[in-house]
C-alpha cells in the first residue's frame, strides 16, 4: 500500500516545500468535512480496542515489574512505526491530488454549488457533471469535476500518465484488506470482551463479514449509477467515526490515568495532559463541523431543540462512559488488591 501511493507521489513531482507549508495548520470552510473524516479514518475508534487486545494476547511476565516495562517499550515502537507508516500513507494521497487536482477556479465556486466540492481534472478524461473551467497545475486547461473513487484513478492517469491508476488500484486493495482485517480483529474482541460472546471462528467470521459486507454491497448496488453518492456514504462514515472517537479514546485516557487501576504503570502527567488536549482537540473539530454545516441555515424551534436535545445526549452519554467504566474499573482493582493480601490457605 505504501509502496504504490509513494509511486504515484514519486510521479506526481510534489515540491516539497509545497508539503511542509501544508503542515501549518489552517482550513479553509470547504475543507471541513475532509479534515474531519481524515481525523475519523487514520484514527479510527475501533483500532483502540484492537490494540488494547492484542496488547494482552502477548506472552509477557506480567507479575515481574522489568519485563512490563519492557514489553511497554516495545509496543510503543510498534504502535509508532504503525501510525508512521499510516502518516506516510495519506501524506502521499493527499500530496498527490492536491498538486495534481486542487484549483482555486473550483474552490472558489463551492457555495455556488451548493457546498460540492470539485476538483480540476484534464479536460480529456472529464466525465459527467462539470463545474466549470479551471486551470491545471501544469498550466493546461481542465474542468472542474466532483471526484472520488470510482473517477480517482482514471483522472490520476489523465494527470500522471500510464500504469498509474493500475498503481492507484493495488493500493486502494491493499488497502481495503487491511481495513477489513482490522475491523474483523476488532469486531471479534469487543464481542468476546463487552459482549461476553465466544462463538467458533467460522460463525464469527460469517456474522462480521454480513455486518460489514451486507451494508457496503446494498450502497454500491444502489448507486451504481449515481458514484457520487456512494462517495458522499464513505465520507460521512469517515466523519461518524471522528464522532465516535471521544467515546473510546476519553475512558481509556481516564482508566490509565487512575493510580487504583494502572498502579506503578499509570499514565504520566505529560501523557495526561497531552491526551486531554488531542482529545479535547477531536471535541472541538466535530463541534466546529457541526457549526460550520448548520451556518446560513434557519432553524425552527423545533430544529434548534433537536439540535440541543442531541448535543445534550451526546455529552451526557460520553460523561455517562467514563463514569461507569472508571466506577467499575476501581471496583474490581480494589477487589484484586484484597485477593492479593489473603494469605493462601485462609
Amino acid at each position: 500500500m505504501l509502496v504504490c501511493f509513494c509511486a504515484n507521489l514519486v510521479r506526481g513531482e510534489v515540491a516539497s516545500e509545497d508539503v511542509a507549508r501544508g503542515f501549518v495548520p489552517h482550513v479553509e470552510s470547504y475543507a471541513v468535512t475532509q479534515a474531519v473524516g481524515i481525523v475519523g479514518a487514520v484514527i479510527m475508534p475501533h483500532n483502540i480496542f484492537l490494540h488494547s487486545a492484542l496488547v494482552q494476547s502477548r506472552q509477557v511476565n506480567r507479575h515481574n515489574e522489568r519485563k512490563v516495562h519492557e514489553a511497554n517499550k516495545y509496543f510503543a515502537i510498534e504502535s509508532g512505526i504503525a501510525l508512521l507508516v499510516s502518516f506516510l500513507i495519506n501524506l502521499a494521497v493527499l500530496a498527490v491530488f492536491a498538486k495534481g487536482f486542487f484549483s482555486p477556479d473550483c474552490s472558489a465556486t463551492f457555495a455556488a454549488d451548493g457546498g460540492l466540492n470539485t476538483a480540476c481534472v484534464p479536460g480529456a478524461v472529464a466525465d459527467g457533471d462539470t463545474y466549470g473551467p479551471c486551470q491545471l497545475a501544469n498550466g493546461g486547461e481542465g474542468m472542474c469535476q466532483a471526484i472520488g473513487l470510482s473517477q480517482a484513478g482514471v483522472a490520476l492517469s489523465g494527470m500522471l500518465g500510464r500504469y498509474s491508476d493500475t498503481i492507484w488500484a493495488i493500493g486502494l486493495l491493499a488497502a481495503g484488506q487491511s481495513s477489513t482485517m482490522t475491523g474483523t480483529y476488532a469486531g471479534q474482541f469487543v464481542m468476546e470482551g463487552f459482549l461476553k460472546l465466544r462463538i467458533s471462528p467460522w460463525k464469527r467470521v460469517a456474522l462480521t463479514r454480513c455486518v460489514s459486507l451486507v451494508p457496503a454491497m446494498t450502497v454500491a448496488i444502489l448507486s451504481q449509477r449515481t458514484p457520487g453518492d456512494s462517495d458522499t456514504m464513505y465520507e460521512m462514515l469517515n466523519v461518524l467515526q471522528s464522532i465516535q472517537l471521544p467515546f473510546a479514546l476519553l475512558p481509556i485516557l481516564i482508566l490509565t490515568s487512575s493510580p487504583a487501576i494502572m498502579g506503578d504503570f499509570v499514565n504520566s502527567k505529560v501523557t495526561v495532559v497531552s491526551g486531554w488536549m488531542l482529545g479535547g482537540l477531536v471535541c472541538v473539530i466535530n463541534l466546529y463541523l457541526v457549526f460550520t454545516n448548520l451556518e446560513g441555515l434557519t432553524l425552527g424551534c423545533a430544529g434548534l431543540t433537536t439540535l440541543i436535545g442531541v448535543g445534550c445526549f451526546y455529552v451526557g452519554f460520553l460523561v455517562y462512559l467514563m463514569r461507569v467504566d472508571t466506577g467499575g474499573s476501581n471496583q474490581h482493582a480494589r477487589k484484586q488488591s484484597m485477593l492479593q493480601h489473603i494469605p493462601h490457605g485462609a
